[in-house]
């Protein structure tokens, strides 16, 4: 789990949540070895995670990973995998750094962005620009990253959620 929000915020939903937010896209193409805590990652299928186990036992070199970051406020960054998954998770419980190819950077703003009546928006000088549905299941890590709701007469004012049966964590 992510510790950068919560650990109530499972690796692949924060990384859905910072596709969403996303922005300004710098190309990278650098090869770097990274701390595995950093990349969003969770292994799916088990014996592909013990065969990385396995390679990195006899000291078998793994090709690089392929991930994508986010640059977030208070210069933090996380990476998201698009190729790697596994052999993350093995380096992580070995307590290894992983090579990576950074095919480039996103730019996160969460407070460049809001909630309303079920989808993200994009603030644009005085207005609103639709980005995409939020999900319910995004909703508390959008919140957890800074992206602001606004009341909307379909859903109670967020203080009043708890008594309407939401959870706002």
């Amino acid at each position: 789990m992510s510790t950068i929000v919560g650990a109530e915020h499972p690796p692949m939903t924060l990384y859905r949540a910072l596709l969403l937010l996303g922005g300004e896209w710098t190309s990278s193409g650098v090869v770097r070895h990274l701390d595995p805590a950093l990349i969003l990652a969770e292994a799916w299928v088990p014996y592909r995670l013990q065969r990385c186990r396995d390679h990195l036992a006899v000291g078998r070199q793994a090709p690089a990973i392929a991930v994508v970051g986010f640059r977030l406020p208070a210069r933090r960054v996380l990476y998201g995998v698009s190729d790697g998954l596994h052999r993350t998770v093995a380096h992580r419980e070995a307590g290894l750094k992983v090579k990576a190819r950074i095919g480039g950077y996103h730019r996160v703003e969460p407070a460049a962005h809001v909630l309303w009546k079920g989808f993200l928006w994009r603030r644009e000088g005085q207005g609103l620009r639709q980005i995409d549905e939020a999900p319910d299941e995004l909703r508390p890590t959008l919140l957890a990253l800074g992206v602001e709701e606004l009341p909307s007469p379909d859903r109670p004012p967020p203080e009043e959620e708890s008594r309407a049966g939401f959870t706002a964590s």
